[in-house]
């Protein structure tokens, strides 16, 4: 498992930040090791398959769904 932990020297850290800028932050944004959305739903579902549930990533995660669902919409409406 590889994991990333934010620090305040990093430019694009965000602090006590609402969890709707953090979401909107993890879709948008690609490191050097790809996908932030990519890396964020891997844990997701490996915290779900060790039954672990951290109420901070729950809260993410809908605003992340909330996030792909827009998204959708958006596609969606500019086909027509």
């Amino acid at each position: 498992m590889l994991l990333y932990v934010a620090t305040a020297e990093n430019e694009e850290f965000l602090g006590h930040a609402p969890s709707s800028e953090i979401a909107y932050q993890i879709y948008h944004s690609i490191g050097p090791s790809g996908p932030n959305l990519e890396y964020f739903l891997n844990l997701v579902n490996v915290l779900d398959e060790m039954g672990i549930k951290e109420d901070h990533i729950i809260e993410l995660h809908k605003e992340i769904i909330y996030l792909q669902s827009k998204n959708n919409n958006e596609k969606s409406s500019d086909s027509k």
